[in-house]
């Protein structure tokens, strides 16, 4: 009898610290995560999460009009299934014409170029009721949605939208204060990277700021063929050029040479954007157009310096480049000849630049010039400087030239003339 009590007593007392296990085992798996890269909630006020969004953008484009959406769906844990987790609509971010890159600091500003306007979601979690303890998880990704491309009447597209691939887990504890349900904490690990491939999800993704709530999960690249929009950023017009340079020799008293050739030196730098989605283009074609209209092409590689000769009437055109690509253009100093350029740089109002007689010229003297999404021009003139003909014979000597030529008529003239009176 006493061994069957002290049985009972033994399988009670087993019984309870086994539930006491399952309590705690329960307990830890509701545990919060303390760790910096967890965005959590007082007891009893639910913790709030935004995804920031990174439109990556080359220097000389507009925001294009486009809408990015962020989905949830869940899946299932330990302690909920998909079917108990609650739903979380879907979250958007706007952007338009009018943004402007993003600064270090958060702010906008017209004359700061950092290659990315970030914007922020509103709170995961608003209008959504969690009515049980422990924790949820839902796979978080961007859709492929939002933006139409900019398409010319010849049915050819100028610019594009590389989004994001990537995906993460979302992990949601929930837990009870005095009978009321919260969010305790939230933390993201990430299962695919940019491209779509599986990434490591061992290591959870911090937040934009220690103690912040926002976690920049989704970068998108969006390019622009330069040229393409000279009025609007929205509006195609495909018969632009993305760069033009021409040569003009001025005719001053008809001593220019306008079959001469004269050597340039051109260097592009490519865009500067984010490369994580889409590498830069660093190759580009251009057509040495002659006067008849003879197209020659030429290629240039973004960092090496390629020369090239123009005559008068002659122009070197690019119908395609990748908006905010930058260069340097030089023209060979030439005896005789003072070099000059007008250039417009992304439809801005042209700048004059004057070089000296002989000398090369440079444009610009220093830095690069941009090329944007609107008009991109560099015309170089060169004014014949001196008063020497192709001849090489001094204008300033051609009086005594004649009149030398008029005495030495004269001459021969009398001496003919005495000739046939003696014959």
């Amino acid at each position: 009898m006493k061994k069957n009590i002290m049985g009972r007593i033994t399988s009670s007392l087993a019984a309870v610290a086994a539930t006491s296990m399952l309590l705690v085992g329960g307990a830890t798996a509701f545990a919060d995560d303390t760790s910096a890269t967890t965005t959590s909630g007082a007891a009893g006020t639910s913790a709030e999460v935004t995804i920031t969004k990174t439109l990556n953008i080359p220097e000389g484009v507009t925001a294009p009009n486009a809408t990015f959406t962020f989905k949830f769906a869940a899946k299932g844990s330990d302690t909920n299934s998909a079917a108990d987790t609650p739903a979380i609509a879907d979250k958007t971010v706007n952007y338009a014409n009018g943004d402007k890159n993003t600064v270090a600091n958060g702010t906008t500003a017209s004359d700061s170029y950092t290659g990315k306007i970030n914007k922020e979601t509103a709170n995961l979690f608003d209008g959504v009721t969690y009515t049980a303890t422990g924790e949820y998880v839902y796979t978080v990704s961007e859709a492929n949605t939002g933006f139409t491309a900019l398409t010319g009447s010849n049915g050819q597209t100028v610019d594009k939208m590389d989004f994001d691939k990537s995906e993460y887990e979302m992990h949601v504890i929930v837990k009870d204060n005095n009978g009321a349900k919260y969010i305790s904490s939230v933390y993201f690990r990430q299962t695919k990277d940019a491209a779509g491939h599986d990434a490591d999800s061992s290591t959870k993704v911090e937040p934009i700021a220690p103690g912040s709530h926002s976690y920049n999960l989704f970068k998108n690249t969006y390019t622009k063929e330069a040229g393409k929009t000279p009025e609007d950023p929205s509006t195609v017009d495909d018969t632009k050029k993305a760069l033009t340079i021409t040569k003009t020799v001025a005719d001053t008293n008809g001593l220019g040479d306008k079959n001469k050739d004269f050597t340039f030196s051109l260097t592009f730098t490519a865009p500067q954007h984010d490369t994580t989605n889409d590498p830069i283009q660093t190759s580009y074609t251009a057509n040495k157009v002659a006067k008849d209209g003879t197209k020659t092409p030429v290629t240039f590689t973004a960092g090496q310096a390629q020369t090239f000769t123009l005559k008068h009437g002659e122009k070197l055109e690019f119908d395609s480049l990748p908006a905010g690509v930058r260069y340097t253009l030089t023209e060979n100093g030439t005896a005789h000849y003072t070099p000059s350029a007008k250039v417009v740089e992304n439809g801005a109002a042209a700048v004059e630049v004057n070089g000296e007689k002989n000398a090369a010229l440079t444009t610009p003297a220093s830095a690069t010039y941009l090329v944007g999404e609107k008009t991109n021009t560099n015309d170089v003139t060169n004014t014949y400087a001196d008063d020497v003909p192709a001849t090489g014979l001094l204008i300033n000597n051609l009086p005594f030239i004649v009149m030398i030529g008029v005495a030495v008529a004269l001459f021969a003239g009398l001496v003919i003339a005495r000739r046939n009176r003696r014959a």
